[in-house]
């Protein structure tokens, strides 16, 4: 599978693929509708993603699982 994009989705942090989204939402990592978030989220390097968010938590163990 291929890494996970980086992206801010309404000022969100964002982790994303075509199939799945995760938003980070109030401390915890939240499974979104991957092609509302697709539509609408501003992807980022991961350089400008740590810059925007620092600490940000690991993704939960069920993300992006084959």
């Amino acid at each position: 599978m291929a890494e996970p994009y980086y992206g801010s989705f309404d000022g969100l942090a964002c982790r994303y693929t075509e199939s799945e989204a995760w938003v980070l939402h109030t401390e915890q990592w939240v499974q979104l509708n991957s092609v509302s978030v697709n539509n609408a989220v501003s992807e980022l390097t991961k350089a400008e993603f740590d810059e925007l968010f620092p600490d940000t938590p690991p993704l939960p163990p069920k993300a992006f699982s084959v």
